[in-house]
């Protein structure tokens, strides 16, 4: 049974489901049929959807699928429904637009595989895995803009990203939202245009409410990013700063570090703040 289907929607759009391991070794392995099918069937569609749930597999086959939905000459919507992860996340680096389910996760990590042999052979591998590894910072980079130093950093330390995480480090562009996860006041506002919307001006609200976000900006993107990256790293109203981040945090604040934290906290609660403000007033909740 293959790992992905292709279907069509209800309203006429083509949707690409790729749940549970990709391409294990009884259905990659065997020769180039499955990589020519897949082919073959995305060919047939125009826009299609692509979601994902799944723990990983084969990254050559991931690299295959990868290649074939970036060459795809038409929009590619990448939706995480629950993990992304090891060689699933490759195949979603591959979306014009990926959004994150906001119970979703994805990990990056650096490939690995089972091996045996003499010493020579140990270090031949240790050579193949490194190059393999380069084509994984190669698409992660191109997706995030982050530089391929900082990508490899998380690749080695087997990073595990929450839905909003995502969208701050630049894997995801959006969180998915639906009425009925809103709440009142600001939150409901957030909810409705997402999270990352309010927080960083970028997509999924109108041009006029992004210009507004966008003027919002009492810490540099860079130092406020990293006040949001850790799960439960923050709320609507206030921020927890991770004892990890406050060399950087005393980088931008020439202070000793508690006041630096300090300070950094008072400046990101503000910016939540107004953000949350702007977003209120747009959808009048």
């Amino acid at each position: 049974m293959n790992f992905y289907n292709f279907a069509r929607d209800g309203d006429g759009s083509d949707v690409l489901t790729i749940d549970g391991e990709i391409a294990s070794e009884e259905s990659w392995w065997g020769g180039t049929v499955l990589a020519r099918k897949f082919r073959g069937e995305l060919g047939k569609c125009k826009a299609v959807t692509v979601w994902i749930n799944s723990p990983g597999g084969d990254v050559f086959a991931a690299a295959e699928i990868y290649t074939a939905l970036k060459e795809h000459p038409h929009p590619v919507t990448v939706k995480v429904a629950g993990i992304a992860a090891s060689a699933a996340s490759l195949v979603a680096m591959a979306g014009d637009t990926v959004l994150m389910s906001p119970v979703a996760t994805m990990m990056i990590h650096d490939p690995w595989t089972w091996c045996a042999g003499n010493a020579r052979d140990l270090e031949h591998w240790a050579v193949v895995l490194r190059e393999i590894g380069e084509g994984l910072v190669a698409a992660y980079a191109g997706k995030t803009h982050k530089s391929w130093e900082e990508i490899r950093d998380m690749l080695a330390s087997e990073t595990y990203m929450n839905a909003q995480r995502c969208v701050d480090e630049g894997f995801a562009d959006g969180v998915m939202s639906w009425e009925n996860m809103t709440a009142s006041g600001a939150s409901a506002a957030m909810a409705r245009a997402p999270v990352s919307s309010a927080m960083r001006g970028a997509n999924y609200a109108p041009a006029a409410i992004c210009a507004k976000l966008k003027g919002v900006q009492t810490l540099p993107a860079t130092v406020f990013g990293k006040l949001f990256d850790m799960p439960g790293r923050h709320t609507h109203s206030g921020v927890i700063v991770s004892h990890n981040h406050q060399d950087t945090l005393t980088t931008y604040y020439p202070l000793d570090k508690a006041e630096a934290v300090a300070k950094a906290m008072a400046a990101a609660r503000l910016d939540i703040e107004k953000r949350a403000r702007i977003m209120a007033e747009a959808y009048a909740v």
